[in-house]
């Protein structure tokens, strides 16, 4: 869809809105899975703007 133009922005809020989180939309992206891209973070992220029982997952993984 970026190829298409679609915006960036719009793809993370459609994500949001499926449940998926943010890590997992920009490993995508760059074509990698999860844990490939996490590997390349030099902290840990858990960034989401996903509500429901998946962030509340996250904010206890923390």
């Amino acid at each position: 869809m970026i190829r298409r133009g679609v915006s960036f922005f719009v793809l993370e809020k459609m994500a949001a809105v499926l449940g998926v989180p943010n890590p997992q939309v920009y490993a995508s992206f760059r074509g990698e899975t999860l844990e490939q891209f996490l590997a390349t973070r030099k902290v840990p992220i858990t960034y989401s703007v996903a509500g429901g029982a998946q962030a509340k997952a996250m904010d206890k993984a923390e």
